[in-house]
């Protein structure tokens, strides 16, 4: 991600100078005031490192300053255009002083500028090791095909999106102060600071461990042992959020002083059960009878999951991304299966005399949903948890392609997109793994569509020639319905990535890795049901698989079936028509685990009836009316 690249601005005098590109997720201002919207797609954001330029209209405003050069601030961006005059590959790897030296020279800038060069380069190389170190390499391994694609998606260059995506807390440690506390070039022949055989070599700056300084329990000033740490693909440690419990008394306190009981309350059952289910708890502790007892067996998981994140949060930090991220998503996935098994266990043995059955249940699903909360402020970490929000494409759904002037086209991903990232920081995710098609394809998909649908579907689509479009996909045998249901080739493989991705962010979410997840996919799916045209529709309203309603049958499929284990699931259905695809699905027989609100409107207008020969346009509106007309969808 560092580079060295040649700024626009005059002052700069056509120079090379170390730089930073920034990944397409981040924002969007530029030194100009401009946007990457204004940008070509062959031009890259940077950030220049300690720039000598910015500073020269101040210099004449002080005279007492032992660097003229070194006034402006320590970071600008810039819109560089992609050429090999433009860029260059960064070539240290750590500051050598000769080497620094010599590359100065042939750059033909006044002297008193090489104390800012030298900054320029510790920003740089400290920069890069930590990406080596901490920063996973996915996007470097991606091939040329795909970071192409996802450039296309994201309207950038794809250096933009193949770079490192430093997290946040890499990027604003007090680099100014830290800097300033570095020997000067006039002192570095008396003040070195290496222990290396070879004494040209300075020490690199370690971000990571600046970052960790930062953070409990050492920005507490506890001399902890020292502790091995793995330095792959760490992930950088950040500082905790609160659990977002509905009492204060959930957060736990952080205590300076060494108070062994301080340590075991914040972990104690009653943290994070009410009173009135500890009573219980211990009523039921105190009975002498040795019959199996749901409220006993209750207490037994609660007091095991509580120990068991307790004991994980001790060694979380020692772990390396990779582990803490299965770490995380294993103890939120037996906190959510615990949940339910403590519910099915209160069948079993007697509920004390004037206790109600559901008041317990409420309040022990609040305990189990404070431990949960507990877990992700506990581990979370920088880019993973709490405060993320992830928006997942994949260029293959613009495989699907419909009609010339269609409401349904290409151009929705990138502006969804846009207007994603222009409603604040997002982590995006510009492919879905084929272990998710899979999935899709072979698992979810047949459950919520009738067999002889998905074969049509896929049929239909097979037969289309590689270079035809806007082929109607879901009319009839008499040709009807499919006028605006249209597709190509790749139609049937972006339906699939379109589940894809709904079953990867449903992963993600009760995975704990982020908070929420944007699937920026088409084609889309609220209008397709069970089998063609569900509930008397007119039409498939643009829509080929139904991901949303895939999403709500994987999360809750049994854990031992390969799904999430959830006990109930709601679906919240925006749009201008109503999701009769979904309702159809989920609602059909009435399933207890999933509740699906449409917010639509209504109306002969909108909903595709022509009722200029009734003489009651509300008839439609009346339970038990002998006369159905087709709700139309899209």
């Amino acid at each position: 991600g560092i580079i060295l690249a040649v700024p626009t601005s005059k002052a700069a005098q056509g120079v090379l100078w170390p730089a930073r590109v920034s990944h397409v997720v981040e924002g969007n201002l530029t030194a100009s005031g401009g946007g990457r919207r204004n940008s070509s797609k062959n031009q890259i954001q940077v950030v220049f490192l300690a720039p000598f330029w910015n500073g020269q209209s101040l210099s004449s405003k002080v005279s007492d300053v032992k660097d003229l050069y070194s006034l402006g601030p320590l970071f600008e961006f810039d819109n560089i255009e992609v050429s090999e005059y433009n860029l260059q590959r960064y070539p240290f790897e750590t500051i050598s002083m000769e080497k620094i030296k010599g590359s100065f020279r042939f750059l033909g800038l006044p002297n008193a500028v090489f104390s800012r060069y030298l900054d320029s380069h510790r920003l740089a190389v400290a920069l890069k090791t930590y990406a080596i170190k901490h920063i996973s390499n996915d996007h470097a391994s991606r091939s040329d095909d795909q970071v192409l694609a996802s450039a296309s998606l994201t309207e950038s260059h794809a250096l933009s999106v193949r770079t490192p995506e430093f997290p946040q807390v890499a990027l604003t440690v007090p680099f100014h102060f830290i800097l300033g506390k570095l020997p000067h070039p006039s002192e570095l022949a008396s003040a070195l600071m290496t222990d290396d055989d070879d004494n040209d070599v300075e020490p690199t700056i370690d971000i990571d461990a600046i970052v960790r300084s930062m953070s409990p329990p050492e920005c507490f000033g506890k001399n902890l042992p020292s502790v091995e740490r793995v330095t792959s693909l760490l992930t950088p440690e950040c500082q905790k959020s609160s659990i977002l419990s509905p009492d204060p008394m959930f957060t736990p306190a952080i205590k300076i002083g060494p108070q062994k009981e301080d340590e075991e309350a914040i972990w104690s059952i009653n943290k994070f059960a009410s009173d009135f289910l500890c009573g219980l708890f211990q009523t039921q502790s105190s009975r002498n009878d040795i019959a199996i007892d749901g409220l006993a067996y209750m207490e037994k998981l609660l007091t095991s999951l509580i120990a068991k994140l307790r004991q994980l949060s001790e060694v979380f930090e020692r772990y390396v991304a990779s582990k803490q991220t299965a770490e995380l998503r294993s103890i939120l996935c037996q906190c959510l299966l615990i949940k339910g098994h403590g519910e099915d266990s209160l069948e079993c043995g007697t509920i004390p005399p004037g206790v109600s059955k559901a008041t317990i249940i409420v309040e022990w699903r609040k305990a189990c949903e404070r431990i949960y909360k507990r877990a992700v402020g506990k581990l979370s970490s920088e880019g993973v948890g709490n405060d993320i929000t992830s928006v997942i494409t994949d260029s293959r759904c613009n495989g699907h392609i419909t009609q010339s002037g269609s409401f349904e086209r290409p151009v929705r991903i990138p502006a969804a997109i846009k207007g994603a990232k222009l409603a604040g920081p997002v982590s995006l995710i510009t492919q879905v793994e084929d272990s998710y098609l899979v999935l899709a394809e072979n698992v979810v998909i047949p459950k919520a569509h009738k067999a002889s649908y998905i074969k049509r579907l896929k049929t239909k689509i097979a037969s289309i020639q590689p270079d035809a479009t806007g082929v109607p996909l879901t009319d009839d045998s008499d040709g009807e319905g499919g006028e605006d249901t249209m597709g190509s080739r790749g139609s049937y493989t972006a339906a699939i990535i379109g589940v894809a991705a709904s079953i990867k962010a449903a992963d993600m979410v009760v995975g704990g890795q982020c908070v929420n997840v944007f699937c920026a996919v088409r084609p889309p799916g609220h209008h397709a049901g069970q089998e063609l045209r569900s509930m008397k529709a007119i039409s498939n309203g643009f829509c080929l698989f139904n991901a949303a309603a895939c999403a709500a049958l994987y999360a809750t499929t049994p854990r031992s079936q390969g799904g999430l284990g959830l006990r109930r699931v709601c679906i919240i259905d925006f749009d201008v028509h109503h999701g009769n695809g979904t309702q159809d699905i989920l609602c059909s027989t009435f399933d207890p685990r999933f509740l699906y609100v449409s917010l639509h409107a209504g109306g002969a207008h909108i909903n595709g009836y022509d009722d200029e020969d009734s003489e009651d346009e509300s008839f439609r509106l009346k339970l038990g009316g002998k006369k159905q007309e087709g709700i139309f969808p899209g």
